[in-house]
């Protein structure tokens, strides 16, 4: 019961998260669209290791929440995914500290792919399935 309230949490914060981030991009506050953009992805997965394996790691770091993901549920499509799209990963998970701590200017391309992977790294766990 308690775990399925804490996925229920992380989820919905997910989807809050993401909101923010598209309503970001649009008022053009492009930093904060990163930011927010980074900790959807980052508490949806790990709202996914949560329903899957029962926990998750208390880490920031998306590439390592991924690693974990993926040892507990080897799926080719979201280790091609990930593969495939490192470099964009990465700079997401820059934002996490970047966006608020460094004098780093964001732009209106770099919110719209960090909203995009945001959104096709979501669905993409969404589907995913104890094996």
């Amino acid at each position: 019961m308690a775990r399925r309230r804490g996925i229920d949490v992380l989820r919905r914060r997910a989807v809050e998260f993401l909101e923010g981030a598209e309503e970001a991009l649009k008022a053009g506050r492009y930093g904060l669209a990163c930011f927010l953009s980074e900790q959807a992805v980052q508490l949806y997965v790990k709202s996914k290791l949560l329903e899957l394996v029962g926990d998750y790691p208390r880490t920031h770091y998306i590439r390592v929440l991924l690693g974990e993901l993926l040892r507990s549920i080897d799926d080719e499509r979201l280790r091609r995914f990930i593969r495939d799209n490192r470099v964009r990963i990465s700079s997401l998970e820059d934002a996490y500290l970047m966006a608020r701590y460094s004098e780093k200017e964001y732009f209106r391309e770099d919110a719209e792919d960090a909203v995009s992977l945001a959104r096709e790294l979501i669905k993409l766990i969404e589907r995913l399935q104890q094996p």
